[in-house]
């Protein structure tokens, strides 16, 4: 009774199906009027219809030379039945917290709109260079290969839980043996015991196994091959890089949740763009918030960094 109570108040609160549409420009105009430095970028299809629009706030892009150095993508459906389109976010990883970058509302999860993203992602301001970015490998490989004939290169790093799921859908193969050998993969801090933990994954889960987690480049997910001395096959784009002990999408798909729990799925384009718009800035505020309690009590580290300095 009360998810239904809930759902029937996001209704109410949600604007006129017909009106959800016709009013999106005039939305994106006023965000990015209101907050200097933000981008947004909107498409039609050929009746000139709402196909895709791309949110970033400025001030998110601007801090990001103070995040950590690795990014996070992922997508998530809608659930209004009258949309389904998904939602593409872009996630920065702080000491303290995550935080939303750029938002991308469209109607299916292809290639080209994963293109379109990520154009809009530098025409907002970000630079990626070499800085790594956790994905499952979806439609994101496809449009990396294309977009690093424009000059914009992701460098990407795989979704070890992504990796174990098909590995255990494609096998059918089940338990934690699974699980803990294709981390002990991952993990392995050299190439030698990166190649003894493909040999026990082979020994224990089959050729077939092997050949499929072998294939999947080791600059694209493993620990020895992102090391600064690495001898990993060389790539035009995918490149080494410090990991910080990441090795999943988990903080993107966490965020996701929060999308999930608030209602935002079950709206319509309009209400899901401003509900995003509203998360955005109630974060940013959040976090200057923090800061000025923070500048004002002589604090120059976070809690987390202090919490480790006086371990």
């Amino acid at each position: 009774m009360l998810y239904r109570a809930k759902d029937n108040v996001l209704d109410t609160l949600d604007i006129e199906w017909s009106k959800s549409f016709t009013l999106i420009p005039s939305l994106l105009t006023l965000f990015q009027n209101k907050n200097p430095g933000t981008f947004v970028a909107l498409d039609l299809d050929q009746d000139d219809q709402f196909f895709r629009a791309f949110v970033s706030l400025g001030v998110a892009i601007k801090t990001t030379r103070f995040c950590l150095p690795l990014f996070g993508f992922d997508g998530t459906n809608s659930m209004n039945n009258k949309y389904h389109g998904v939602i593409l976010t872009l996630i920065g990883r702080e000491t303290e917290t995550i935080k939303r970058l750029d938002l991308q509302l469209l109607t299916l999860k292809y290639e080209d709109n994963i293109e379109w993203f990520f154009r809009n992602c530098v025409a907002a301001g970000l630079v990626f260079d070499s800085i790594p970015i956790f994905s499952d490998r979806g439609h994101i490989v496809g449009a990396s290969e294309k977009l690093a004939l424009e000059g914009i290169r992701l460098n990407l790093k795989f979704c070890t839980i992504h990796i174990i799921r098909n590995v255990r859908k494609k096998f059918k193969l089940r338990g934690k043996d699974i699980e803990n050998a294709i981390f002990d993969v991952q993990g392995a801090p050299t190439e030698v015991k990166y190649n003894f933990a493909l040999g026990k994954l082979e020994l224990n889960f089959g050729k077939a196994t092997w050949d499929y987690v072998a294939n999947i480049l080791p600059v694209n997910w493993c620990v020895w091959a992102n090391m600064p001395t690495s001898s990993s096959v060389l790539h035009d784009y995918f490149v080494p890089a410090p990991l910080f002990e990441w090795r999943s999408t988990n903080f993107v798909e966490s965020d996701n949740n929060v999308v999930l729990s608030s209602g935002l799925r079950r709206c319509t384009p309009f209400g899901m763009l401003h509900q995003a718009m509203m998360q955005m800035m109630h974060a940013a505020t959040t976090r200057r918030t923090l800061v000025e309690t923070w500048r004002d009590a002589d604090r120059y580290l976070t809690p987390k960094v202090r919490a480790l300095r006086e371990e």
